[in-house]
């Protein structure tokens, strides 16, 4: 699934209002997934799977430091590939009205719950 998310990407500049299945172009991914589960040189079936995905939708203020949001941001990301779980991390830039978002495709439900507990030491 990771090697079919490389070629994940925003359908429209639009994205942060976009209905969620809009936003992307998740037609081209489960293509891609399946291209590459057929090229499998083991002959292997790919498994009915299910996967768990997180959006964030945001609006932040024109004060707002970017840089600071970023090196937020940052943190964030390496805490859930600490985790383990995280197939796919996509943050988009704000609008010209603050309007952003963000996703995550986990393998699993419990994955993201780890993955939004914090820093590790702390579990």
């Amino acid at each position: 699934m990771v090697k079919a998310l490389v070629s994940m990407r925003a359908l429209t500049p639009a994205y942060a209002v976009a209905p969620y299945p809009d936003a992307f172009n998740w037609d081209e991914v489960v293509s891609q997934l399946s291209r590459l589960a057929s090229e499998d040189e083991e002959g292997s079936i790919f498994p009915e799977t299910s996967f768990y995905i997180i959006v964030f939708r945001s609006r932040i203020a024109p004060t707002t430091s970017r840089p600071h949001l970023g090196e937020l941001d940052a943190e964030a990301h390496r805490e859930a590939m600490v985790s383990g779980g995280l197939l796919k991390y996509w943050f988009g830039t704000p609008d010209q009205d603050g309007r952003n978002l963000a996703t995550c495709v986990w393998r699993h439900r419990d994955d993201a719950k780890r993955g939004g507990a914090g820093p590790v030491s702390s579990w």
